[in-house]
């Protein structure tokens, strides 16, 4: 299959899971639920069961449609690079590169903030380099050599 017509089928499979997801509990379960009261309850799905049972058939058919979305995104996903969904910010450190502290040392504390994070921005016309730091709202220019 094409990547076109997995994504076609995925999103069609998805809208059928908002339909029939829709139905059996918007429409099927609301009406025949009381809360707080059980007998009421029991009693709206026995005077009711053909609905109820409907409800039963789509919550199947729903079941059913959410895991061929997923084989579906799989297939439509498998050609993708992994290195992407493995990247991680220059702030943290990936869990299985990460050296173990438990026992020996307390867990780390100077992670980035966004506060703590200063930005660099050079202008080529100038030769300028100018530095801001968000919480001091301060910023410093200094000259770059060329």
């Amino acid at each position: 299959m094409t990547p076109r017509t997995l994504a076609r089928t995925a999103g069609l499979l998805y809208l059928i899971v908002a339909v029939t997801g829709g139905f059996a509990e918007l429409y099927v379960r609301s009406g025949a639920l009381v809360p707080g009261d059980a007998a009421a309850t029991a009693a709206n799905i026995a005077e009711s069961a053909t609905l109820f049972r409907a409800g039963f058939a789509t919550d199947l058919v729903n079941i059913t449609c959410v895991l061929l979305v997923g084989l579906t995104m799989h297939a439509l996903l498998k050609p993708a690079p992994a290195t992407p969904a493995l990247a991680t910010p220059a702030s943290t450190t990936p869990a299985h590169h990460a050296p173990d502290t438990s026992a020996s040392e307390p867990a780390r504390t100077d992670t980035a903030t966004p506060d703590s994070v200063q930005v660099e921005t050079a202008t080529p016309d100038s030769g300028r380099t100018e530095t801001a730091t968000p919480d001091s709202g301060r910023t410093e220019t200094a000259a770059v050599d060329r």
